[in-house]
């Protein structure tokens, strides 16, 4: 009968000597190529506010163009109640294909709202939008409200993982860094122009690496 030799002691210690060293090499690379998840979340949450402030900006319905008014001097009467209003900065009230009616500072960030997967059991009050609505993906927004005749862009402030979940903060914030923040700035201009305001430089990088990707 033949027997089946098992293994030595010492084959089985140079057998975990070597699960180790090949452990200790691949985990940092391992590490490295570790998806970030604020990483994603952030990229998203650009694409989302870029697609949603695209749509607006350009929907006849909510912000028709008023470019005729904005550039023949002929026409610009606000005594007769004509107002040269570009984009965002229309804030005539206008109804949705729902009858439901938007108006004031508070169209620009219901209408956003409106397009978000907001979780339930929230509401697009003024008080909600600023305080932060959240989706259905953990993100949390905090949307402005929009001044009729404004100059100054307006700002969107995005926490990627969701208020209280920490750290809470922009890289520029006290206690927080470009490698440890979930929250970053857009600025929004009236007629659709958008950008990552200038103190959140990685969430730029996020963009902008996945910007030349997508070009190449």
């Amino acid at each position: 009968m033949k027997k089946f030799r098992g293994f030595t002691l010492t084959e089985l210690m140079v057998a975990l000597a070597v699960i180790g060293i090949i452990t200790a090499i691949v985990t940092p690379a391992v590490m490295k190529i570790k998806p970030n998840k604020n990483k994603m979340m952030t990229k998203k949450a650009y694409y989302t506010a870029e697609n949603i402030i695209n749509s607006l900006v350009n929907n006849q319905l909510f912000y028709p163009d008023m470019s005729d008014v904005c550039y023949d001097d002929s026409l610009k009467n606000e005594a007769n109640g004509i107002y040269c209003a570009l984009g965002f900065d229309y804030t005539e009230e206008v109804k949705d294909i729902d009858g439901e009616t938007y108006s004031g500072s508070l169209k620009f960030p219901q209408l956003f709202a409106s397009k978000l997967n907001i979780q339930s059991g929230q509401t697009d009050t003024q008080a909600n939008l600023q305080a932060g609505v959240t989706t259905t993906d953990g993100m949390t927004w905090y949307l402005p409200t929009w001044a009729n005749k404004s100059q100054d862009p307006h700002e969107i402030k995005v926490d990627v993982n969701g208020a209280g979940k920490g750290p809470d903060c922009t890289q520029d914030a006290e206690g927080c860094s470009a490698d440890d923040f979930d929250s970053f700035i857009i600025k929004v201009q009236a007629d659709g122009r958008m950008k990552i305001r200038d103190e959140d430089t990685k969430a730029q990088e996020y963009i902008s690496i996945n910007a030349s990707v997508s070009k190449d």
